[in-house]
């Protein structure tokens, strides 16, 4: 995957309210969370990134600079610049990214694919996508697990258009969706809505899970947008109670939270 192609698209805007270099920053967040680039694999060098968007070497080193204090990547002499997934932060690059959390915690992704279908869009799946009613998705149904035990029971659905030839192998084992997405239309997640509701699991969802049915969890509705704001994936994510905790920091500034 060209790493460099897909932080440089679309280009930055020198008339935007953030700066330059806060842009370059969220563009490389973003191709992290997509786990566009894996953790072998280094990173746009800032002499590709000065040619590429025609930026100063300060802009750039201001930007890596950042991002190595946040811990978000580390610089290795000789070899590169390496992304990296802290085990506390929880914005973009690690709340989208089952992956990431899972290997931040030591543990071991995978992912076991019980399904990948060609199918129209629903009401749902259209208000969520900003789609037709009728247009061609992808549905990806995997259960996401963590050292061999099962985690989520997660349902996607994607534009075909944005992946045609959408692969068991991109989405299965240790493949990533939203790289695969990235590879095939450019997109990466910026943001992200999700509502979370209780609910007991169907016969189905509890024995991909290991549990019986009507056992308690947690439904978690996803729309993932672009850059643009444009939604491009929506999911529901299905996670046993007792896996499901989250600690909330309410202040004056606004709510943050992450998984406990």
């Amino acid at each position: 995957m060209d790493v460099l192609a897909l932080v440089c698209a679309p280009p930055l805007d020198p008339a935007a309210q953030a700066p330059l270099y806060r842009q370059l920053k969220d563009r490389i967040l973003q191709v992290i969370a997509a786990r566009a680039v894996g953790p072998d694999q280094p990173l746009p060098s800032e002499q590709e990134l000065c040619r590429a968007f025609g930026l100063s070497r300060g802009t750039v080193r201001r930007c890596f600079d950042e991002l190595a204090r946040e811990g978000r990547v580390v610089r290795c002499r000789g070899l590169g610049t390496f992304a990296r997934w802290p085990e506390e932060a929880e914005d973009i690059s690690t709340a989208l990214n089952f992956s990431g959390q899972v290997r931040s915690a030591g543990g071991e992704p995978f992912s076991r694919l019980l399904d990948l279908s060609a199918v129209p869009a629903h009401e749902r799946q259209a208000r969520q996508l900003q789609v037709a009613e009728g247009t061609p998705l992808w549905r990806v149904v995997r259960v996401r697990m963590a050292d061999g035990e099962p985690r989520q029971y997660v349902t996607a659905w994607v534009p075909q258009d944005l992946v045609p030839g959408l692969s068991r192998g991109q989405v299965e084992g240790t493949g990533s969706l939203y790289a695969a997405i990235a590879a095939g239309s450019g997109k990466l997640p910026a943001r992200a809505l999700e509502a979370y509701e209780a609910c007991t699991l169907a016969a189905g969802e509890a024995r991909a899970l290991g549990l019986e049915p009507g056992a308690p969890a947690l439904r978690c509705v996803r729309q993932t947008l672009d850059g643009d704001g444009l939604p491009f994936e929506t999911s529901v994510i299905l996670m046993p109670a007792a896996l499901s905790r989250f600690v909330l920091d309410v202040s004056a500034e606004g709510t943050a939270y992450r998984r406990a």
